[in-house]
């Protein structure tokens, strides 16, 4: 919980001062982090809309990445997605904040 009197977000600050609404973000982030980035979750989404779009991204002539590259990023094995929701998982279930939770 890094930044809670950054002036930029009061509200964020206010409401994270809160011991309640603390608690609860807290159990979001866990939730998030344990059910929603886990790849068996969230895999069989990114290769559904991988499918939806791919016509669509081979064919823009304006892409930031080649056709490749977004097969590569999506894919459901491995990818730049897959690392990203592993290993923010990772990250959010390691902070003591959030390891020090009790059981929902």
């Amino acid at each position: 919980m890094t930044g809670l009197d950054e002036e930029r977000f009061p509200l964020r600050s206010r409401l994270l001062a809160n011991p309640e609404l603390k608690r609860r973000y807290l159990h979001y982030v866990k939730l998030i982090a344990d059910e929603y980035l886990d790849w068996e979750y969230l895999g069989p989404k990114v290769a559904a809309a991988r499918q939806l779009i791919q016509d669509e991204v081979k064919a823009d002539t304006r892409k930031l990445m080649t056709y490749e590259d977004f097969q590569s990023a999506t894919g459901y094995k491995q990818g730049v997605l897959r690392e990203f929701c592993d290993e923010r998982s990772k990250y959010l279930l390691g902070l003591p904040t959030i390891k020090e939770l009790p059981a929902k």
